[in-house]
């Protein structure tokens, strides 16, 4: 047995012998619902730079029940640029893109994305600017968590 069982198998005996209910622990994480996230990313005028950092993290995240949409409002520096990159990881994850023709601004934008991502009544839509990134790999994970046991109609995160 490696060092790491041994470990667990002790941890698991001493919760045994405290009289802990182990019930209560697994029914507590089976009852948690993988909410699906949709993934709002709007746009404009990032720096090529900062939007490939944006997209990483969320490429880089532990939970993977989610749907992106990038809209890039009408950026009028390195457009080229964040289209190769818009189709490219369309290419390679299947998210959703649109390089806007016109400013309309971030609120236009984000419902462009969100009817762009069809989303249903339980799902969970997340807002990020093209130029910010993702905390850690376990962001959509904690949010994930906080959905389940506190059950919140809006978070914010900055």
């Amino acid at each position: 047995m490696n060092f790491s069982i041994k470990y667990f198998i002790v941890i698991i005996l001493i919760l045994i012998l405290l009289g802990i209910n182990l019930n209560s622990f697994t029914e507590t994480f089976s009852n948690f619902t993988d909410n699906k996230f949709k993934v709002v990313v709007t746009t404009y005028n990032p720096g090529i730079y900062f939007l490939q950092k944006c997209l990483e993290s969320i490429v880089k995240q532990r939970y993977t029940n989610f749907e992106v949409c990038i809209i890039d409002d009408y950026s009028d520096k390195e457009s080229f640029d964040i289209l190769n990159l818009l189709q490219e990881y369309n290419s390679k994850y299947g998210w959703k893109y649109h390089q806007r023709t016109e400013n309309i601004g971030p609120c236009g934008s984000r419902i462009q994305a969100i009817d762009m991502l069809n989303p249903r009544d339980d799902d969970i839509i997340v807002l990020i600017d093209g130029d910010d990134e993702l905390f850690d790999n376990y962001v959509f994970s904690k949010l994930n968590y906080i959905y389940n046991t506190d059950k919140p109609l809006i978070t914010f995160g900055n």
